[in-house]
């Protein structure tokens, strides 16, 4: 009896044991394809990512509702962003150039990203995104946002219009050169590939030259403006002169009442000269 209790009691600590290991065996419960950040209430954000496949264990998953665990796919993200709109006052450049240019454009540009767990991790300890796989998503599609803006303003300012005809996949070298002002916000992210299109995308150099035009324009009319205010500038100094002039008379008259009549007279030279005679 002593032997069977034994062997029994070896079977239950045995059982015991397996259900303790499973329970606290963490990287057990992440699928494949995935890693996960786990926090909990004792020690909160675990200092590593969780990984399929890399044995961990944990006292911490004893506990119960103690540990959390937030999953992330690691499979590549891919976003299709549309960059549309108009040069900078195009439609006022434009209209110095017959017939008149279109300035606008229509740029899609598709980006796949690939995010490393440690990375993943990164982001959630400095509350860059939370502990769920929809926000790390939005992140990312925010960074595919700035990528496609970027990409397409060097596409337009190159003047790249006949590349656009048929969609063009850039090499790394082309990709980092163009958000070189902004890799560092790209730390982390793997840019797998950059495919480039669009159906409109503007004539740079007629743009220069309706701009120059339109530039032109405004320093003619503004030294035409400068003539016409110097030459009103003469006509109201003679009036304030004439206008002098006609107040020190009437002052002059009210001195001496006597050459009232010769001021009806309409000569008002004349009685202006005696009256400078006298004074």
């Amino acid at each position: 009896m002593k032997v069977k209790r034994f062997f029994a009691n070896v079977i239950v600590l045995a059982i015991f044991a397996a259900v303790i290991f499973f329970i606290g065996w963490i990287s057990f419960y992440v699928k494949p394809g995935k890693c996960a950040v786990m926090t909990t209430k004792t020690g909160g954000l675990y200092p590593e990512p969780i990984q399929y496949g890399k044995f961990l264990w944990r006292w911490e998953r004893l506990l119960p509702t103690n540990v959390s665990l937030s999953q992330f796919d690691l499979k590549e993200h891919s976003y299709v962003q549309n960059v549309s709109g108009t040069l900078p006052s195009a439609e006022i450049y434009s209209a110095f150039m017959t017939p008149k240019p279109d300035f606008s454009y229509n740029i899609t540009v598709k980006t796949v990203f690939s995010v490393s767990p440690e990375k993943i991790h990164e982001l959630v300890k400095s509350k860059s995104i939370e502990n769920s796989e929809e926000s790390l998503d939005e992140y990312l599609r925010q960074k595919s946002l700035v990528a496609a803006n970027m990409i397409a303003e060097d596409f337009i300012r190159n003047g790249k219009k006949d590349t656009l005809l048929n969609a063009t996949v850039l090499s790394g070298r082309q990709v980092e050169r163009i958000l070189s002002p902004r890799l560092g916000e790209f730390d982390g992210i793997e840019i797998d590939s950059v495919e480039v299109s669009g159906n409109r995308i503007p004539d740079v150099k007629a743009y220069e030259l309706s701009r120059e035009a339109h530039e032109k324009y405004l320093e003619t009319l503004n030294e035409i403006i400068r003539e016409k205010a110097s030459g009103q500038a003469d006509s109201i100094l003679q009036l304030e002169n004439s206008m002098k002039q006609l107040e020190q008379f009437a002052t002059l008259l009210e001195k001496y009442p006597k050459f009232n009549d010769f001021s009806k007279s309409g000569n008002l030279s004349g009685v202006m000269d005696k009256l400078i005679q006298i004074q």
